[in-house]
């Protein structure tokens, strides 16, 4: 699915606008003149250092995003605080 911000003046009716539920999310930002594998290089870094080493996790049931602009680009990853297993 591809998706842009709603700009101010509405889109055409052949578009379908998604609402997304508010979320806590982390926001990876990535520079995308250094390495074209960045944004594989983003998620790696999420899932293998990131989550492990803090107290969220990803929150499953939200979407995640790709935000382009230039030559950066932006994850946006819905996270919620781990759950304690007794």
């Amino acid at each position: 699915m591809y998706g842009w911000e709603v700009p101010e003046g509405g889109v055409d009716n052949k578009f379908k606008i998604l609402d997304i539920p508010h979320s806590t999310w982390v926001v990876v930002t990535i520079d995308l003149e250094e390495d074209r594998l960045g944004i594989m290089n983003g998620y790696k870094d999420l899932y293998v250092n990131w989550f492990p080493s803090s107290d969220y996790e990803q929150d499953s049931g939200r979407p995640m995003f790709e935000r382009y602009s230039g030559n950066m680009a932006e994850l946006w990853m819905p996270i919620r605080k781990k759950e304690l297993y007794s």
